[in-house]
């Protein structure tokens, strides 16, 4: 196959900006013939009057516009990564900043999609990850240039985001206009050819109208990878956008991101047996000159947020999204024919060559209502709102012959030869419409309760054309449910509990196979305990949950006929989580969690699977991050992030009987500030100071080292 690079979208963008603009009307003049009387904002939702860029360790409140209360009294586990944490760690991808939140375990791209993946709580949530509120399924690798903060909502969270949400979802928050000017940026230097630029400017812009801001923030990045030969990421990323109405009763937000990346990827190390093969960690399968991971991402988005009263906001969301890929990487793999005996040296694999192009859709559009209310001596924050989605993708997959086998110990670096066909077109698309309620009910100044409802309907197709024709479609439609009470022995803190409820259908990842079209959506519950604080005058937040949640009719082979999935298994993952964020002094702050998650299939039509842990669930994970102010000029940093041993696939090793398992591991980073003037400071980050080889991402076939021992030189600045 040959390699294309990501095509550019002219016309995607002036046929996406032409549509939203053209809506845009319609909403800034709704009721143009009215006078409004005077309002007052909403405290936590107005857009434009967040805090200057960066500064603290503690966040409050979550973007979510149907969230009805900060995170002290929402009845539900929740990590936010805040812009300064990612800035004083130097984090450039979303999957490096997960890495500050327990409970979260990295996964390695599969065959047909790459990009991010990850595990919340012992559940896969590849499909779980939004933008601003709205489902972001596109396979790449996610850059933090434009990245407000990174919040993590634990545990199903199907009546805010829809289907999926078994052990969470992570949501990006943006950098959108706000009424204080910005001109800030970075310049990045470092090993391993790191060399990164970013910039975000914030400007009033008065000849686009009365309260008008313009904001663009923009990166360039190139890096290989510690440790790992050849490996190369090379991205562009720009994100412009404009709101109308900051600090008014109307705001109106348009704004596009565009992210392409042009990588060498990096399918890492074999299994050898049960484990990861004892080789040079730098050793590369694949081909460096035909191997590559090309994505192109455009979302144009336009919100809009009505406070019709100081108790009353409608907003509404409208989005357009295309990700593109073409993909060509080699997977090495262990022929079955080696045994134990077998000599190390003597050991080929096979480059396992997986190829394709695809283009993922998307079309959102969301309207909500949020009032506040009283009923007798009961205040209501009432949420009541609607959800259309259709998402497509037409991925195109190839298949390779002739492809040379190379040496396990010593692979060789040589030309690709092999010869290439398409091996299967498929078209699949995804229709979805959901309606949903939310009330929380304020019974007095100790005492809380919040119910939830969302109805989603789905149909769901799947056509392939080669090698043969055939065609496949569902419909779904599920209720999902979330029931909470909160207690407030103080202001400062809260004791709740809390009962959810979310479904995966079939397609939730757009992919329908004869294996699944007959199975309905599984379906999921999460039982969980917790308590909130806020101390230190609120400078400090401590939290910590305890938590089950069921998985009650997992896929699971018919015991008839092992090519189909029946709703006989059931999955469980219990445990606890603590987490504390924010200043213990004036000078020192810190960000830390553990989370001690022990999961289990406890019903399987696999008899060897019952009893397991699930794939890619650590017992264990934590991670610490803390900073000191030493004086004025100087700051001082370090973490670890740590993480136990997880079983990489439930399917076991046929020459040994036993599991594929990846040994934990505790990997240090560390950084020293000096503020050069005001507005400018130097930043040094190490990273994995005792250079430990570990692996990051796990999957069944294949393992990814994490990165070796690197440093970057940034200097930061912010006007």
């Amino acid at each position: 196959m040959k390699r294309m690079k990501p095509p550019q979208k002219p016309l995607f963008l002036l046929l996406g900006t032409s549509l939203l603009t053209g809506i845009t009307p319609l909403w800034l003049h709704a009721d143009e013939n009215t006078t409004a009387a005077p309002v007052t904002m909403p405290e936590v939702q107005v857009q434009g009057q967040q805090e200057k860029q960066g500064g603290t360790y503690n966040s409050k409140v979550i973007s979510n516009p149907k969230a009805a209360s900060p995170i002290l009294d929402t009845p539900q586990s929740t990590s936010v990564v805040p812009a300064q944490v990612i800035q004083d760690q130097n984090m450039t991808t979303l999957r490096d900043v997960l890495h500050n939140v327990s409970g979260i375990s990295v996964a390695a791209g599969e065959g047909g999609n790459q990009g991010d993946s990850i595990t919340i709580r012992g559940f896969n949530a590849r499909t779980d990850i939004f933008l601003d509120g709205m489902r972001n399924f596109g396979s790449y690798f996610r850059d933090t240039f434009n990245f407000e903060q990174v919040e993590v909502l634990k545990g199903p969270a199907a009546t805010s985001f829809g289907r999926g949400s078994t052990g969470g979802v992570v949501n990006q928050v943006s950098k959108v206009p706000q009424i204080d000017p910005v001109t800030a940026g970075s310049l990045s230097a470092g090993s391993d050819a790191t060399i990164r630029a970013t910039m975000d400017v914030n400007r009033a812009v008065p000849s686009l109208g009365d309260n008008a801001h313009a904001r663009i923030n923009m990166v360039s990045h190139k890096s290989e990878v510690a440790g790992r030969q050849f490996v190369e990421n090379r991205r562009f990323g720009f994100a412009p956008s404009i709101s109308w109405g900051l600090g008014t009763a109307k705001r109106t937000t348009l704004s596009f991101f565009k992210l392409s990346a042009n990588d060498v990827p990096d399918y890492g190390l074999p299994f050898l047996f049960n484990k990861v093969a004892p080789v040079n960690r730098t050793n590369f399968y694949g081909f460096k000159n035909a191997n590559h991971l090309d994505t192109d991402v455009n979302i144009a988005t336009l919100k809009h947020e009505n406070s019709v009263s100081d108790k009353t906001t409608v907003t509404q969301q409208l989005r357009v999204a295309s990700y593109e890929r073409s993909f060509m990487i080699g997977d090495a793999r262990v022929p079955g024919t080696v045994t134990p005996g077998t000599a190390i040296e003597t050991i080929n694999v096979d480059r396992n060559q997986i190829a394709g192009e695809s283009t993922e859709t998307s079309m959102n559009y969301d309207i909500n209502v949020k009032t506040n209310f009283d009923t007798g001596s009961v205040n209501h924050t009432l949420t009541v709102g609607a959800e259309a989605i259709k998402e497509t993708s037409n991925p195109t997959r190839y298949r390779w012959t002739g492809v040379p086998q190379t040496s396990l110990l010593n692979p060789a670096d040589v030309p690709f030869t092999g010869t290439g066909s398409v091996n299967t077109i498929t078209d699949a698309s995804a229709v979805t419409g959901g309606v949903y309620v939310m009330d929380t009910l304020k019974l007095s100044e100790r005492w809380e309760v919040t119910g939830q409802a969302r109805y989603d309907y789905l149909e769901s197709m799947s056509q392939q054309t080669t090698p043969s024709a055939a065609k496949l479609t569902r419909y779904d439609n599920m209720l999902s449910t979330r029931g909470g009470i909160v207690f407030k022995p103080s202001k400062e803190g809260s004791i709740y509990a809390t009962y959810a409820t979310s479904f995966n259908p079939s397609i939730e990842q757009l992919s329908l196979s004869a294996a699944n079209v007959n199975a309905e959506p599984e379906k999921n519950r999460v039982y969980e305990i917790g308590t909130k604080w806020e101390l230190l005058d609120g400078d400090l937040t401590l939290s910590g949950a305890v938590f089950q949640t069921e998985k009650e009719n997992a896929r699971t082979p018919d015991v008839t006929d092992p090519t189909v999935n029946v709703l006989e298994g059931k999955h469980k993952a219990q445990g606890v989580e603590v987490e504390v964020a924010g200043n213990l002094t004036k000078s020192w702050q810190v960000f830390a969690g553990y989370a001690y998650s022990d999961s289990e299939i406890t019903e399987s039509n696999t008899a060897a699977e019952v009893g397991q842990r699930l794939a890619n669930a650590p017992l264990n994970t934590g991670s610490l991050w803390t900073t000191y102010q030493i004086n004025s000029k100087w700051q001082v940093g370090g973490g670890v992030k740590a993480v136990s041993d997880r079983v990489a696939t439930l399917t076991r090793d046929t020459q040994t009987g036993l599991l594929k398992t990846v040994d934990g591991y505790n990997v240090y980073d560390a950084m020293a500030k000096y503020q050069y003037a005001k507005d400018i400071s130097v930043q040094l980050n190490f990273y994995n100071i005792d250079d430990k080889f570990y692996i990051d991402g796990v999957h069944g076939s294949h393992l990814i080292p994490g990165a070796g021992r690197s440093a970057t030189l940034t200097t930061n600045f912010n006007f």
